[in-house]
């Protein structure tokens, strides 16, 4: 598959000027083989520049032009985050017993 780069066109027709929008993207081994990282980006979709260079889904850009690209988009955004969980973790958290969903 060949990178596309990103781009707010969508966005721009959802939301209203001064609101936000949260761009996600998470690496990992799947929903319960191995840990995963997840990063996620606020910006107003109006106010922001366009879209970095590059900037794409990560799994379709190298590890050098991932790390070309976070100076780039930390001056983008708004905010960035990024978290990380483990195998167990994640097992620990995604699965709740039933009865803990339903109200009394």
């Amino acid at each position: 598959m060949a990178p596309t780069d990103a781009h707010l066109m969508y966005e721009r027709t959802l939301v209203n000027p001064g609101e936000f929008i949260i761009g996600v993207d998470e690496v990992g081994r799947g929903a319960l083989a191995g840990p995963v990282c997840v990063g996620a980006v606020l910006l107003d979709a109006h106010a922001a520049d366009d879209v970095p260079t590059g900037l794409t889904d990560s799994k379709l850009v190298s590890a050098a032009n991932r790390a070309q690209l976070v100076p780039q988009i930390h001056s983008w955004c708004t905010a960035a985050a990024v978290g990380f969980a483990s195998a167990a973790e994640r097992v620990l958290t995604s699965f709740r017993p039933r009865s803990s969903a339903r109200s009394s």
